[in-house]
C-alpha cells in the first residue's frame, strides 16, 4: 500500500470512529487508538452496523503500520 492509500484508510477509520461510541481522546486514527479499539471497541459498539467494517479497516491499518515498521528496521 502506498502512502496515499494509507492516508485515505486512516481518514476512513477516523470517520468511522466519529460515528461510534468512543471516548473523545480515542477518535483519532493513531496506532494506539486502533489497538485500543480492537481490544475494547466492541463493548459499546458491537451491535452498530458499522462496527464490523471499522474493525476490518483497523486490522488492515495495523497490518500496514506493522509492515512499514519492519521495512524501516531492515532498511
Amino acid at each position: 500500500m502506498n502512502i496515499f492509500e494509507i492516508l485515505v484508510l486512516r481518514s476512513n477509520v477516523e470517520k468511522m470512529f466519529n460515528d461510534l461510541n468512543l471516548p473523545t481522546d480515542r477518535k483519532a486514527g493513531t496506532e494506539d487508538n486502533i489497538k485500543w479499539f480492537l481490544k475494547n471497541g466492541y463493548q459499546q459498539n458491537r451491535f452498530k452496523s458499522s462496527f464490523d467494517e471499522t474493525k476490518k479497516l483497523c486490522k488492515i491499518m495495523l497490518k500496514e503500520i506493522t509492515h512499514d515498521q519492519k521495512n524501516k528496521i531492515s532498511a
